[in-house]
């Protein structure tokens, strides 16, 4: 781990960053483990969120080295209906878009090839991807380099010509220089094609959810310090669409453009009263209440969807007591959650040994937990990290 000495979007120093918000220590949320003893010695590391006055990036002052975070990935977009559904929806808005059999596209952080795999077949498709999710998946629809992507990289991956469209879905949360990844796409772009992003909406996050905080997302991004950190580069802002998948997510339009212009000047800085306020108030909540009173009485309870979020509420109140975790992703499914060590099971355990009640801490595929177990007769708690949570 080291500490960011300038800005992962804009490169200013240090000395301009403003601290938002500690978190206890906590393991990898993605470190899941073979056994209950391992998850429980894993290492734990500070976590500091902080606001880039250069740029208005907001963003995690400690860095983990990505073959860390990634080497080993359990994360597989697949394996969760409600993004195959959304990816399903963008390849075809993609397709509707940019017709023609020459159309050549880049997806940088192409996980499954959950998008790459749903785009018209006579495309040009190309995928970046260093986990070895991307490896596995990989079954030639498409080209993999399954290598991180860096402007070095750049010039290998346009070896056969510049792309007309690069897409990341993602991804630019889980870099730890943004400003390299966004030259190396400018790179690979004709002029005059697009670039869209996707990643996690401030504006949502900012809203009380706490749980989406994590070493493995490095950045939050608001309209605005996106199109700052892109116009360094040439990238004009275009269009805008907030979507609810995650929680909230932007999907961000930009053109590239022969000159860079001035990004100009920062936004007003966002308030940052209401995550803070539901992290500090995260014991006297309406279902950590809940939960307190169930397992007192001597109740079963049990949590569904081993998420990243799962692992962040669990790790920051490590003193609920859960039966399991149920998860339908077979990469998740027989290990145990980092640093609390509970067993995260598969389906058939949640309908053999039914608790009590159940905890969605995948809270942002909520519907779709539900409608999969209709079978389920116990209490269904549903963990809301943001304003107005309820149980």
């Amino acid at each position: 781990m080291r500490r960011l000495t300038s800005c992962r979007g804009c490169y200013a120093p240090a000395s301009g960053f403003e601290e938002i918000l500690r978190f206890e220590p906590m393991p990898l949320v993605g470190d899941f483990s073979p056994s209950a003893d391992e998850a429980r010695h894993l290492p734990r590391y500070a976590f500091t969120l902080i606001y880039c006055t250069g740029c208005g990036l907001v963003q995690v002052l400690e860095d983990i080295d990505a073959q860390i975070l990634f080497g080993t990935y359990h994360y597989k977009s697949s394996s969760i209906p409600g993004v195959v559904r959304h990816f399903s929806d963008y390849a075809s808005e993609l397709g509707r878009r940019y017709a023609g059999d020459r159309t050549a596209v880049l997806e940088v952080g192409c996980n499954d090839g959950v998008l790459l795999s749903r785009l018209p077949a006579g495309w040009r498709r190309v995928g970046v991807d260093p986990s070895d999710v991307a490896a596995h998946a990989a079954d030639g629809t498409y080209q993999l380099v399954n290598r991180h992507f860096t402007s070095a990289l750049a010039a290998d991956v346009a070896a056969d010509g510049p792309f007309d469209l690069v897409v990341s879905s993602n991804c630019v949360a889980h870099v730890s220089d943004i400003r390299d990844t966004f030259l190396g796409m400018s790179r690979v772009l004709r002029e005059g094609g697009d670039m869209w992003i996707e990643a996690h909406d401030l504006d949502a996050v900012l809203n009380g959810q706490w749980d989406a905080l994590y070493h493995e997302h490095k950045a939050y991004w608001s309209v605005d310090s996106m199109a700052h950190c892109a116009a360094l580069h040439g990238f004009e802002l275009q269009e805008v669409f907030r979507l609810p998948v995650h929680g909230g997510l932007l999907r961000i339009r930009f053109r590239k453009r022969s000159t860079v212009s001035d990004p100009g000047r920062v936004a007003a800085r966002p308030s940052f009263e209401r995550v803070l306020g539901a992290y500090e108030r995260r014991r006297s909540s309406p279902v950590y209440k809940t939960i307190e009173r169930l397992t007192a009485s001597g109740a079963r309870v049990a949590g569904y969807g081993a998420s990243g979020r799962a692992a962040v509420w669990f790790n920051q109140l490590p003193e609920l007591r859960f039966s399991y975790v149920v998860d339908d992703s077979p990469l998740r499914a027989n290990t145990w959650m980092p640093g609390v060590a509970l067993p995260v099971v598969e389906g058939g355990i949640f309908k053999a040994q039914p608790p009590d009640a159940c905890v969605i801490t995948a809270w942002n595929y909520a519907e779709d937990i539900r409608q999969r177990n209709p079978w389920f007769k116990g209490t269904w708690l549903q963990n809301f990290t943001r304003a107005g949570e309820r149980a």
